[in-house]
C-alpha cells in the first residue's frame, strides 16, 4: 500500500516551522486560573501541531530583550497570530489593538462566557466552551486550524488589508482663499457695486421696450449675519412691495441667506443700497 504524500503544510512542518503569535490571558482573570489559560495555549498549540505554524505567546523570546519591545516585535513581525479575547483582558485587547492598527492577519478567538465588545465585533470571533469539554473542544481545534491557514493564505494576496480596509477617511474639500490687501478689497466692492448700479440702470431704461433684459423676476441673494439683521431686511423689503426668501437662517456656522423678487417698478440699486445701509449699522459703520 503506498503512503499517501504529504500536503504542503505537513511537509514543511517538517523542517521550519512559521511563527504563530498568540495573544491571550495568562494570570488569573474573571474566575479562570492561570492553569485554566495553560490549558487553551496547549489547545491552540495542539490545533497547529501538524500544520507550518508554531504558536508562542507573543511574549516569548530566546533572548533577554525587554519584555514590551519583545511582544510590540511579535506583534509586527508575526505572519499570523490567534488573539483569544476572553474575559477581556486589558492586555490583551491593548495588543489585539496594536495587531489591528499594523494591518497584519490575526484570528480573533473567544469563550463563550464572554461577551462580544463593540469595536471587535464586525471580526469573525471563534468560539469555544470556557469549561473546554472534550467534546467541543475537538471541534473548536479543527475550525482552529482552517481558520488559521486560510487567514494566512489570504494576506499573501496584492493589497490585502485584514481591517482598515473597512473604514475610509473622508477630508472634506477646502475653498480657494485669496489674500488681499486692505485697500484692495475695498476698491474691489466698489467696482462690485458701480457694476450693479450701471446694470440696474440698463435695465429700468430697456425694460418697456427689452422685457428679456428687464430684472422682473429675477431675485437677488443677500448675506445676513444674525437674526437681527434678518429681521430688518425681511421688513425694509417687504416695504418696497417685493418678494423676500429666507434661504438659510443665521447660525454659529456662518451667515444666512434672502433672496429679493425683484420687479421693474423697484430698481436693484434701491433695494440693495438699503439692505447695505442696514447691514452696515449693523457693524457700527454708520451712513
Amino acid at each position: 500500500m503506498s503512503k499517501r504524500p504529504p500536503t504542503s503544510a505537513t511537509a514543511e512542518a517538517s523542517t521550519e516551522k512559521t511563527q504563530c503569535g498568540v495573544i491571550m490571558p495568562i494570570a488569573a482573570i474573571d474566575g479562570c486560573s492561570a492553569a485554566h489559560w495553560a490549558d487553551v495555549l496547549a489547545i491552540i498549540q495542539e490545533s497547529l501541531e501538524d500544520t507550518v505554524f508554531q504558536a508562542e505567546l507573543v511574549s516569548s523570546s530566546n533572548d533577554t530583550a525587554i519584555i514590551h519591545k519583545t511582544i510590540v516585535k511579535n506583534l509586527y513581525s508575526n505572519e499570523i497570530v490567534v488573539c483569544d479575547v476572553s474575559a477581556r483582558n486589558p492586555n490583551v485587547m491593548l495588543e489585539l489593538g496594536m495587531r489591528l492598527a499594523f494591518n497584519k492577519p490575526v484570528v480573533v478567538i473567544k469563550d463563550d462566557a464572554t461577551p462580544y465588545s463593540f469595536d471587535t465585533s464586525p471580526i469573525l470571533h471563534l468560539e469555544y466552551p470556557r469549561d473546554l469539554r472534550f467534546p467541543s473542544v475537538k471541534d473548536f481545534k479543527v475550525k482552529l486550524k482552517q481558520k488559521v491557514i486560510a487567514t494566512h493564505e489570504a494576506a499573501k494576496a496584492p493589497g490585502y488589508s485584514f481591517f482598515l480596509a473597512e473604514y475610509t477617511i473622508y477630508e472634506s474639500a477646502s475653498l480657494p482663499k485669496e489674500e488681499v490687501a486692505p485697500y484692495d478689497m475695498v476698491l474691489k466692492e466698489l467696482a462690485e457695486v458701480k457694476k450693479l448700479v450701471t446694470s440696474s440702470k440698463a435695465a429700468e431704461s430697456s425694460s418697456e421696450t427689452a422685457s428679456d433684459q428687464s430684472f422682473e423676476g429675477r431675485f437677488y441673494t443677500f448675506s445676513v449675519p444674525d437674526f437681527e439683521s434678518l429681521d430688518k431686511v425681511v421688513s425694509f423689503c417687504s416695504g418696497q412691495n417685493v418678494l423676500v426668501l429666507v434661504d438659510r437662517l443665521p447660525s454659529p456656522n456662518g451667515p444666512g441667506e434672502v433672496r429679493v423678487k425683484l420687479t421693474k417698478d423697484v430698481p436693484l440699486v434701491r433695494i440693495y443700497a438699503g439692505v447695505q445701509k442696514i447691514l452696515r449699522r449693523k457693524d457700527g459703520k454708520g451712513d
